[in-house]
């Protein structure tokens, strides 16, 4: 095999290590989308269920079973909420990984792409030398001394 299809054929195992690692990126974006959009229902409902339970503390409506109640869905919420920003908190850190390996992979083919032009160049200046003292001897034989 010669060196042009040896680097080509590692440039394209290196294409589709750059192409693995941008899905890869992709997929981890997306989930922490989805993970901040949850956090953020959360953070609503809390709110939301925080003036809730204020109108009936002011109102003096609400019952010892009532504020237990919601003692207990403020602490599941609480939990939630936790959770949810550890989650986006280490996807955050695999994202950073995942770029990290992402733009070593861009690099990695960049390297191989140079290489891969400078291999073409110089084959094409080989050829073209070969071509010229080819052209240079015939007209060297065609003299007449």
């Amino acid at each position: 095999m010669s060196k042009i299809q040896t680097v080509s054929k590692i440039l394209q195992i290196k294409e589709h290590k750059k192409e693995q690692a941008e899905l890869e990126v992709k997929k981890i974006t997306s989930l922490i989308n989805k993970a901040e959009d949850k956090l953020s229902s959360l953070e609503k409902k809390f709110i939301e269920t925080t003036e809730v339970f204020h109108q009936k503390q002011k109102s003096g409506t609400a019952s010892i079973d009532e504020i237990g109640l919601f003692y207990n869905y403020f602490s599941q919420l609480n939990n939630e909420m936790s959770a949810k920003k550890k989650e986006i908190s280490e996807r955050h850190k695999e994202l950073n990984i995942r770029q990290n390996e992402l733009i070593e992979a861009y690099k990695e083919k960049r390297v191989f792409e140079t290489l891969r032009d400078g291999i073409v160049a110089r084959d094409i200046k080989e050829k073209d030398i070969s071509e010229q003292k080819e052209m240079d001897f015939m007209f060297l034989a065609k003299m007449k001394y």
